[in-house]
């Protein structure tokens, strides 16, 4: 069990990196230059220039990646180059608010998760326990357990932004 315990866990982190450098290549390689964009058109090669070099832009992307990836796994998430304030007080807000939707969700999911897995459980190969699993292999996952009601909070929770939602 430990053997699958660290496999997994190796897994899980493997696939965070490969993310992880998926997307920062994505954002190199997006079309435009942030510098223009930061300090406008009307700005001189030279301040384009200066601008790259204080914030890193004119090194090999290796070395942008392992700077980020070193700060990341450091608590440093770097700082906006639009806001100009660091990248954690920006996410600091909205990471309390997803982790009471999360709460409240899996509060919400996990009873009914248990419950019915009981139904079905007690009623195997019947048209409840059909029922019950069409109905929870539709939110996300057809296994019917307190581990998996995890992936159908997160399943419903986006279901519930997205209907749900107000933007300003």
């Amino acid at each position: 069990m430990l053997r699958f315990i660290v496999k997994r866990i190796g897994l899980s982190i493997l696939t965070l990196v490969i993310v992880s450098l998926i997307v920062f290549l994505m954002t190199s390689i997006m079309p435009g230059d942030i510098a223009k964009q930061i300090l406008g058109r009307d700005a001189t090669p030279e301040a384009f220039e200066i601008w790259n070099k204080e914030k890193g832009f004119d090194k090999p992307l290796v070395i942008q990646y392992s700077r980020w990836m070193g700060g990341v796994l450091t608590g440093d998430l770097g700082t906006s180059l639009q806001y100009e304030m660091p990248v954690s007080e920006i996410l600091a807000p909205a990471a309390s608010k997803s982790a009471q939707l999360a709460i409240v969700a899996l509060l919400l999911i996990a009873p009914i998760s248990i419950l019915g897995g009981i139904a079905a459980a007690m009623n195997r190969g019947k048209k409840v326990d059909r029922a019950l699993t069409w109905w929870f292999v539709c939110c996300g996952d057809s296994r019917i357990c307190v581990g998996s009601c995890i992936d159908s909070c997160f399943w419903c929770s986006n279901r519930g932004i997205s209907g749900f939602g107000v933007s300003r």
